[in-house]
């Protein structure tokens, strides 16, 4: 557990974001200061009471530390990874299949006895990561490159909400267009779009590829060593100076500018933040994304497009979820 220094007395929520690996708990204040947080590890149960549990200790911990600072727990907040029924406070499906179709918001109801809000796992972060602006946009595009894609589209500070309690599902839009049609799919079965080549999915699999040809002596290194290779491993070998651990970055970087170029005349953001995992890469995947951006889009919607690299890394979902659920609960903005 992190604790931070925060004075005593201020509103706060907590903030769960869940994951199919793991789920980050943490104490968060209207600022989106967070006062302590506590990684823990997901449990592989069928049994959502079992997952659930796992999760509720983590909260506990936080309770705990809210009575040691003397901080008032006012509301609970939770990310999930997956599509939702926001009326019904249910997952409808998700990488934690355990929680799919639970009432995952009357069970933390009854056990907290807190006013509970459940997001989607990019909405939350892309609240999360707004807040950290010292200048929010009025029009913002979050995109969260992990596993898959998550695309959020922000308006004076609220997600636009299409269905089911989020923005839509951009990320499978289609890109590769080649004949034959590529045999690449994404975890959902869409073949040939964005999530099969600017994903950390995509980029494992070109690391693999490239280990297993000898393209790249580190990566080959990796594999030969642990039996296989990551998009970590990618960024290391990349910085490192090997040449087409770098290329796979970029390549995924372009894939991705080709992306923005689609969504600007859709949603026409002020700001794109791009975070999730991959945004580990940095810079060079960064500046990919948005000179292809540039060289592809209409001129008019995207070079007014600032392109920022996330701030907050693993916790922006922790704290946009405990942001939410302060807002519903009637807390003041910072």
């Amino acid at each position: 557990m992190t604790p931070g220094r925060l004075p005593p007395g201020r509103r706060h929520a907590i903030g769960l974001d869940l994951g199919g690996g793991s789920a980050k708990v943490g104490l968060v204040d209207v600022a989106g200061e967070v006062a302590g947080w506590t990684p823990i590890l997901t449990p592989s149960s069928t049994d959502p009471e079992v997952v659930l549990g796992a999760f509720a200790a983590g909260v506990e911990r936080m309770l705990d530390l809210a009575g040691a600072l003397r901080l008032q727990v006012v509301a609970l907040g939770c990310g999930v990874p997956g599509n939702l029924d926001p009326s019904a406070g249910t997952i409808t499906i998700n990488n934690i299949r355990a929680l799919d179709g639970f009432p995952v918001r009357d069970w933390l109801v009854r056990r907290f006895g807190l006013p509970t809000v459940l997001d989607n796992d990019s909405c939350a972060a892309a609240i999360g990561e707004l807040s950290a602006l010292r200048n929010p946009p009025r029009r913002c595009l979050f995109v969260a490159v992990g596993t898959g894609i998550g695309v959020v589209l922000l308006v004076d500070g609220e997600v636009v909400r299409l269905f089911e309690g989020v923005t839509g599902d951009a990320s499978h839009l289609l890109v590769n267009h080649s004949e034959p049609p590529s045999d690449l799919r994404c975890a959902l079965g869409c073949r040939g779009c964005l999530e099969t080549v600017a994903s950390g999915l995509a980029i494992d699999r070109d690391a693999l590829d490239a280990a297993r040809r000898g393209e790249s002596p580190a990566l080959a290194a990796t594999l030969a060593s642990g039996g296989t290779v990551a998009g970590r491993d990618v960024s290391v070998a990349a910085e490192s100076g090997d040449v087409r651990s770098r290329e796979i970055i970029l390549r995924a970087g372009r894939w991705l500018g080709i992306g923005l170029a689609s969504w600007a005349v859709v949603y026409r953001p002020e700001v794109a933040i791009l975070g999730g995992g991959v945004a580990r890469a940095g810079e060079p995947w960064r500046a990919a994304a948005e000179e292809e951006m540039l060289r592809r889009g209409i001129p008019f919607y995207v070079e007014a497009i600032e392109v920022r690299l996330a701030t907050l890394g693993n916790t922006a979902g922790m704290i946009g979820a405990a942001l939410s659920a302060l807002r519903r609960a009637g807390a003041p903005r910072a």
